[in-house]
């Protein structure tokens, strides 16, 4: 271990929570559609996807009509959501946990390989079970990735687990983009279904897709006919309030319902994606379903035909009452991959109203330079979990957290000479008032197959409202790549 003079600095960020409909029944937490959220929607660019697979071979006449990721040994076990998590338990706990599974061939029934969804709704809600965008979970893991439960489950909406390690763990998980169908489009339900075949680039496996629906009363009928999948569970029409995360995971073109009530499934009546909910395997029992293990069929008339419908009237093929959408019809799509992870920020702190800090991180190309050329505004731990503690009430100090954030990005300006490295904290009230120290703060770096760790020497740790902590480690290069110590 290599030990390098740190002066400290400061910080702050805002996270916008979301407010929730509760079902009556079971925990929703996906928010209506806002003008501020449909713009950034508008923004998301659409899904290039290409209808060239849909063969069940190279040497196949026959097209594909059904098929069920959710079988998939990248996919995860089905689970009960805790609270109002609904976005981040299917937008993480499903969708990028099987996309990542699946890039690299990992076993999804792992705990390993298991993602805590729960520590991203815990960041991003507030401190209450306000809900939340399945965006924003994407963008929270673009920042500082995702732990596995490896180290153990989150216990609760509000529990910050301390410990570098855990946070370390999932920082190479990384967002490539995300992307949007909207399934009343033309042709757009046949792009989805290419989609969940093959990625519609020729991809050996298929993707799973994220739609929200109002989900009161969402409680599924028997669906007694037989399918590909055996499931028995079905929602032709979808709710009136409380709006709910869900994840598309395959499809069945002779799974339909009976719209109009002529007793026969024809036309536009016939097709159905398997979905896959997150309120346990056993949801839907009570209503007879004993198959379905949390899955359901939800007919493509929901998809591209029915309309959202706050007003509790009799469903007919008129009102078009009971459809899928969140303002539209939006359906959204992401790719995992690995990032570096490299050089991290190691800290541990105390605090006993945590949405009161914010932290910068910034590096120069000069040794005893007094400001950075380039900053990291982080988007994690910035603002974030309410008036709590920095665990949220769990540990023998509550107060006290470890954890580490992801500085890789900096490693690119390494390549000039000396480098100082700067770690901003700023506190400053949100809410009720809080209190810290600055307990520990260094440099890992990971550059050579092993660790290197560059400590510093804490000169002003007391947090204050409107002062800035500060840190500042000067490293020779290439110290920083070869563990030289230059101080």
């Amino acid at each position: 271990m290599k030990k390098i003079l740190i002066t400290i600095f400061a910080l702050s960020l805002c996270i916008t929570s979301f407010a929730q409909n509760n079902s009556r029944k079971h925990p929703t937490g996906l928010t209506e559609i806002t003008s501020e959220i449909a713009k950034t929607y508008s923004n998301i660019k659409r899904a290039n996807i290409r209808l060239n697979r849909q063969m069940l071979g190279a040497n196949s006449d026959a097209a594909i009509t059904f098929i069920d990721n959710s079988q998939s040994k990248y996919f995860p076990p089905v689970f009960n959501q805790v609270g109002g998590s609904c976005a981040y338990a299917s937008g993480i706990g499903y969708i990028y946990n099987y996309e990542y599974n699946m890039r690299y061939d990992l076993d999804g029934k792992k705990p390993e390989n298991i993602l805590n969804y729960l520590q991203i709704y815990a960041h991003l809600n507030g401190g209450k079970d306000a809900g939340g965008q399945v965006y924003t979970g994407w963008n929270f893991v673009k920042a500082n990735g995702v732990p596995s439960i490896k180290y153990g489950k989150t216990r609760s909406i509000l529990e910050w687990k301390s410990g570098y390690e855990y946070y370390h763990e999932g920082m190479e998980r990384g967002i490539v983009d995300y992307s949007v169908f909207y399934s009343d489009k033309a042709g757009e339900i046949e792009k989805m279904k290419q989609y969940l075949i093959d990625k519609g680039n020729g991809s050996k496996h298929g993707g799973l897709i994220q739609f929200s629906a109002w989900a009161h009363p969402l409680e599924p009928d028997l669906y007694r006919k037989e399918s590909k999948a055996g499931y028995d569970a079905m929602i032709h029409h979808f709710g009136n309030d409380g709006m709910h995360s869900m994840t598309i995971v395959g499809f069945d073109d002779e799974v339909g319902y009976d719209y109009d009530g002529n007793g026969l499934i024809e036309g536009e009546e016939m097709g159905s994606f398997i979905c896959c909910n997150t309120w346990g395997e056993d949801w839907g029992y009570y209503s007879g379903c004993k198959t379905n293990k949390g899955r359901f069929y939800a007919p493509y008339y929901a998809f591209t035909t029915l309309k959202q419908s706050r007003k509790n009237v009799a469903y007919t093929k008129y009102n078009m009452g009971g459809g899928t959408g969140n303002g539209d019809k939006s359906c959204l799509i992401t790719d995992a991959q690995k990032v570096a992870c490299n050089l991290v920020a190691k800290i541990k702190m105390s605090h006993t109203s945590r949405n009161d800090i914010e932290f910068e991180l910034g590096v120069a190309n000069t040794k005893g330079a007094t400001r950075p050329e380039h900053v990291i505004n982080s988007k994690f731990m910035n603002h974030q979990g309410g008036d709590n503690t920095m665990t949220a009430a769990y540990g023998a100090h509550p107060e006290i957290i470890e954890f580490g954030i992801n500085i890789s990005e900096f490693r690119k300006y390494l390549n000039k000479g000396n480098a100082t490295f700067f770690l901003q904290v700023k506190n400053r009230r949100v809410g009720e008032v809080g209190k810290g120290k600055l307990l520990s703060c260094s440099i890992v770096d990971y550059a050579q197959n092993s660790s290197t760790e560059y400590f510093s020497n804490i000169t002003n740790p007391i947090f204050a409202e409107s002062k800035i902590t500060s840190a500042v480690v000067n490293v020779g290069y290439p110290a920083i790549e070869e563990g030289i110590d230059t101080s």
